[in-house]
């Protein structure tokens, strides 16, 4: 093989390596639970029909079943609105608006049990001992635009299970989180 078909073979290979990694990068959500997955992308918004209050020497307040809350539900998808500065002496208002989401994050969050309190003083790494067990919740950070305001992002999560069986919520579970109190819209991403 000559020297010009090796680095035009070379350069094929990098680029087609290149756009199998941009493509990794993805985010994909299921509409609902029987329904497909769809690419979502920047440019997609969230809109606050109502006033969102957020209590003195919080950061977030959480959306359950169409309810705000000032804790989360494991046992059902449940969002959180979240603000970037915290206000210890007062609540904080977010006025309704409609937000750009600037960039949409994969995320997951473990949560240890422990059966037994105090069960455990020392235990070898990776060796269960009684120490308690671990679930996860899967979902998505949804970044809103602006470095300074907010608030900050929105993040939703799927059920608390075992790892195998955790999913992140759909689009049908987010908007019954959410209720009346905010919607939304997510823009496919260009295949």
């Amino acid at each position: 093989m000559k020297r010009s078909q090796r680095r035009w073979l070379a350069l094929r290979l990098a680029l087609c390596l290149a756009a199998a990694a941009l493509a990794g990068c993805t985010t994909l959500i299921k509409t609902e639970a029987e329904g497909r997955w769809i690419p979502i992308a920047p440019g997609s918004t969230l809109t606050l029909a109502e006033p969102v209050r957020i209590p003195p020497g919080r950061a977030r307040v959480f959306f359950v079943n169409g309810q705000p809350s000032t804790s989360a539900a494991n046992y059902r998808p449940v969002c959180a609105l979240e603000v970037r500065h915290i206000d210890e002496r007062q609540a904080q208002t977010i006025a309704p608006a409609r937000y750009r989401i600037a960039r949409i994050q994969n995320y997951w969050t473990e949560v240890v049990a422990v059966d037994k309190p105090n069960a455990v003083l020392f235990a070898l790494a990776d060796h269960d001992g009684d120490g308690g067990y671990s679930m996860i919740r899967t979902g998505f950070h949804f970044w809103l635009d602006g470095d300074q305001a907010d608030p900050m992002r929105l993040t939703c999560l799927g059920v608390m299970a075992d790892p195998a069986e955790a999913y992140p919520p759909t689009l049908e579970e987010i908007r019954q989180a959410l209720g009346a109190f905010a919607a939304i819209e997510v823009a496919a991403q260009p295949r």
